[in-house]
């Protein structure tokens, strides 16, 4: 995958944000939440160069707890533990 320049990733971090509110009624039980976040973070994580992957969990992270939302497993963490 090509990465994207972090004014595109702000773009699709900004999205991801404002589809939290229906994400979030869309999905009320954490079980189903949580996948259907993923589907929508994981391209923005694997958009991320280098220079900008931490900057992108962080985002992530600060638009979870924005929308009372944090993660059972903290996306950095996550993230380390899927790599190869």
């Amino acid at each position: 995958m090509v990465k994207k320049s972090r004014g595109k990733l702000q773009h699709m971090l900004d999205a991801l944000d404002e589809a939290m509110p229906d994400l979030i009624q869309a999905y009320p039980d954490n079980k189903d939440f949580w996948p259907a976040f993923n589907l929508l973070a994981d391209p923005i994580q694997s958009a991320a160069g280098s220079n900008d992957f931490i900057w992108v969990l962080n985002q992530i992270n600060d638009i979870q707890f924005k929308h009372n939302k944090p993660a059972p497993l903290p996306v950095v963490l996550r993230a380390y533990l899927s790599a190869p």
